[in-house]
């Protein structure tokens, strides 16, 4: 783990400004702009890309904002900081708490809406959560691997 690894947060469940005043923090809000998840800058289908192996730890997690544009978890980690993606929190009442599965503290992305993300920067991963917020469906699909067991909720 690096040194810098505590800095280094995105931020889906807040209402503010697009950078936060420390390194490396970023907030992702929902914009009326065009393009589209599923689909690449290279043009190839994003959800192409993801072929889960046969990890059967592996959960898929579907989940849409709420009307502010807010999916209500927290994320840090990225290849740039030698450690992977995690779920570092989740905003109780939000899509992220109340979907089913439910998305957990400390559950590892592997995947957003079907791009694998295991060598991706952090600043890609909050450019792939802002596609899927501009997206017409606004769906975001993650595929976890989870830290413990899911909530009944």
């Amino acid at each position: 783990m690096c040194a810098s690894f505590g800095q280094r947060c995105l931020t889906v469940g807040r209402s503010t400004t697009s950078l936060l005043s420390s390194p490396g923090h970023h907030s992702v809000r929902s914009t009326n702009g065009g393009g589209s998840a599923s689909t690449l800058n290279n043009g190839t289908n994003a959800a192409a890309n993801f072929q889960p192996g046969n990890d059967e730890a592996l959960v898929t997690i579907r989940m849409r904002p709420d009307p502010q544009g807010r999916f209500g978890f927290n994320v840090k980690g990225g290849c740039d900081q030698n450690y992977p993606i995690i779920v570092s929190r989740v905003i109780p009442d939000s899509p992220a708490d109340t979907c089913f599965p439910r998305l957990n503290e400390g559950d590892q992305v592997v995947a957003i809406n079907g791009v694998e993300v295991s060598h991706c920067t952090h600043e890609q991963v909050v450019r792939y959560i802002r596609a899927c917020k501009e997206s017409v469906s606004q769906e975001l699909v993650l595929v976890v691997r989870p830290n413990g067991e899911y909530s009944e909720r």
